[in-house]
């Protein structure tokens, strides 16, 4: 049974993968070779795509990205018709509202209707890969989508901000095709680093976010908000207890996420509410 388990979820992976590919997949297994290692090579060479082609996961499935794919559909497939305050988009980061982030997450699940698209790993080609062939922007509504992706381009390969720009301009693109009403708090890639330390404006995370990311917004349905001065000490510097790794955020770090983000949302999901969302609108 365990093995047959293994199987099932071996091939719906497999097949997610062929369906994201225009043309059929071709697996050559060289004299001597196992299928298993022509398999990885192939799947190598299929998940060097770039920012803006679509692809799944194929990395080391450290936390459990297909069995979340699925998770997430069969939820979608339930519930279909659902009507949710604020979608999250993004990759670990935004993924850990559930782990570290759990007791601020659960502060605005009671105020709000929330599901979460984060998922650990992701670049913008596996956002995108999850919109357009996984259903993840089907079968329901939403008042808000706060998008935040691009750490791991630029930390985990060697593309430009540009290239990583492109990547979330065609995100931005499928949320506003699937959901025109929608408003979209695009978020800048998180500083990271080191307690004390400064982040560099020549870092190609700092570039995307002061080149490339706030011309994105256009004061009516997408809107650009630089969380990273909430972050930051008055000097500039990454306070002490942000970071748990100088990536990943504490709770202490999700609960300033939290309280920058509420008035945002409590504006579009909440209109007869009063509220100062102008900080963000403002931009």
């Amino acid at each position: 049974m365990k093995d047959m388990s293994a199987l099932l979820v071996f091939t719906l992976a497999l097949s997610f993968a062929v369906s994201a590919i225009a043309e059929p997949v071709r697996i050559a297994v060289k004299p001597g070779e196992s299928l298993a290692a022509a398999l990885l090579a192939a799947g190598a060479a299929f998940g060097s795509a770039e920012e803006t082609t679509p692809v799944p996961r194929q990395s080391e499935d450290t936390w459990g990205w297909w069995k979340r794919c699925g998770d997430i559909h069969n939820k979608l497939v339930k519930n279909a018709g659902e009507e949710y305050d604020v979608v999250f988009v993004g990759d670990s980061i935004t993924h850990f509202w559930e782990v570290e982030g759990k007791k601020p997450y659960a502060d605005i699940s009671r105020e709000f209707k929330v599901l979460n698209l984060g998922f650990a790993g992701d670049r913008t080609q596996n956002v995108l890969w999850r919109f357009r062939h996984a259903g993840q922007l089907d079968g329901y509504t939403a008042k808000v989508f706060m998008l935040m992706i691009g750490t791991n381009n630029i930390n985990s390969s060697p593309c430009r901000p540009e290239d990583v720009k492109d990547g979330i301009v065609e995100i931005i693109k499928d949320i506003r095709t699937k959901h025109p009403e929608s408003k979209i708090l695009l978020l800048p890639v998180f500083v990271h680093g080191k307690a004390g330390e400064r982040p560099s404006d020549k870092s190609r995370y700092m570039i995307l976010n002061d080149r490339h990311l706030p011309g994105m917004a256009d004061g009516k349905y997408v809107f650009y908000y630089d969380i990273n001065r909430d972050f930051l000490t008055p000097e500039g510097t990454i306070p002490e207890g942000l970071f748990r790794d100088g990536l990943h955020l504490t709770a202490h770090g999700y609960c300033i996420w939290r309280d920058a983000v509420m008035p945002f949302f409590r504006k579009h999901c909440r209109p007869d509410a009063i509220v100062a969302a102008e900080s963000i609108e403002g931009e």
